[in-house]
């Protein structure tokens, strides 16, 4: 029998939240704390999990998945790797084989959508993570501080426009703005409403440098 890649299926017991989880070259991420990874090569590879928002890490351990194998197991209250179950993955041919998004003994739940680094499809920033995160910028005392913090927390999700103008709305001098607006747009997924950032400028310049970004975009 031929082999084929292996699967991992991972619970993290912990409280609502968003969360990101990185298998071999995998990402994974949702509200459940559910993550399932396929057609991974087999052997020992590094999962960690992270909270979205304060990047705090719930898991960072190494696991090993055969081929053939579908792996199931939870992370404890400890960070550490609890197997629950080893499955067979049953092999016909490379067009003909078990259908890896069926669940075995786990009725009625669906796997989510994995994606390759670099080509992520990310979650909408939920109303309760978008507060949070707000916090975090508040809590920058420089214009520097929160771009940066800002930048790097927008590259791992999808925000509103309106999200983004809340964003704009803590920097104190309109350039930072500027720049925050300039690098959040890729990451908007409402764009049409791009146009509410105007209220956040001081400077006509600067509106309208935004504006004319917009428009070659």
């Amino acid at each position: 029998m031929t082999s084929q890649a292996g699967e991992l299926y991972v619970k993290i017991n912990t409280t609502p939240g968003s969360y990101y989880a990185t298998f071999e070259n995998q990402a994974v991420y949702n509200n459940s704390g559910v993550f399932r990874f396929f057609e991974l090569t087999g052997g020992h590879s590094n999962l960690l999990v992270r909270h979205q928002v304060s990047q705090q890490i719930l898991a960072n351990v190494y696991i090993s998945v055969p081929y053939n194998r579908r792996v199931i197991g939870e992370i404890n209250a400890y960070g550490q790797f609890v197997l629950i179950e080893s499955q067979p993955l049953n092999y016909i041919s490379w067009y003909a084989q078990q259908n890896p998004f069926v669940v075995q003994n786990h009725p009625g739940i669906c796997p989510p959508m994995t994606h390759p680094i670099g080509m992520m499809s990310y979650q909408q920033l939920s109303e309760a993570d978008y507060q949070a995160f707000l916090k975090h910028v508040e809590d920058e005392v420089f214009d520097s501080g929160k771009l940066a913090t800002a930048q790097n927390f927008v590259k791992k999700t999808r925000m509103s426009a309106e999200q983004i103008k809340g964003i704009a709305d803590e920097f104190t001098f309109d350039e930072s703005r500027l720049k925050w607006a300039k690098f959040a747009y890729d990451y908007c997924y409402n764009p049409a409403n791009y146009y509410k950032l105007d209220d956040s400028f001081t400077f006509w310049s600067n509106r309208n440098a935004l504006k004319a970004y917009v428009a070659n975009k």
